[in-house]
């Protein structure tokens, strides 16, 4: 034993067994301190706790992070009705295609008290090259902007060409068509 201690310890190795002898006393105490059948958490694994694991009302308010929970997170009845909003305005209740024909340009009307909600047009010689909702006869002619002096759209507009073609492939003439326009009306 002499022969060990003949030489005093240096001060790296004071400190190597005064850290070792804290990290020892330290989990010592750990295991002291904890029940005999509790884990601490570093000996657990993210995700590794299940519903099942858990203890009854093992977990409340202060373990659950603020705005993290979700209506379907609660039985039903659990949560208090919101406030009611305000009621909003009575939809269409009547609601009827009217159609015509015609021949180059066509139009549809609704009746009166009556909004166009949506309509179209059908050539079976040509081809409809354009196709407008219209709250006015002069509506479709506004140029280069849209018609926002007529709200309120109680037809719809459509016009039909033929175009005529040689043998040759170049085009003759460009003729009106027979078209049908139809509006789709609603009436509260």
């Amino acid at each position: 034993m002499s022969r060990l201690w003949r030489h005093r310890p240096s001060p790296a190795m004071v400190v190597a067994l005064l850290a070792l002898f804290i990290a020892l006393a330290g989990t010592s105490y750990a295991a002291i301190k904890l029940p005999a059948n509790s884990v601490g958490t570093t000996q657990i694994k993210n995700g590794a706790i299940h519903r099942a694991d858990l203890a009854a009302n093992a977990v409340d308010s202060a373990q659950v992070a603020d705005h993290t929970l979700r209506a379907r997170d609660f039985k039903v009845g659990q949560l208090p009705a919101g406030l009611p909003g305000p009621k909003g305005d009575a939809g269409a209740t009547h609601l009827v295609v009217r159609t015509s024909s015609g021949h180059g340009i066509q139009r549809t009307d609704c009746l009166p008290g009556e909004v166009a909600t949506g309509g179209g047009a059908h050539s079976p010689d040509g081809y409809v090259i354009a196709t407008i909702p219209a709250s006015h006869p002069q509506a479709p002619f506004a140029q280069n902007q849209p018609p926002t002096q007529y709200p309120a759209p109680t037809s719809w507009e459509a016009r039909a060409v033929k175009v005529n073609v040689s043998a040759t492939g170049t085009i003759t003439s460009v003729d009106d068509a027979d078209l049908t326009t139809w509006v789709v009306c609603a009436a509260p």
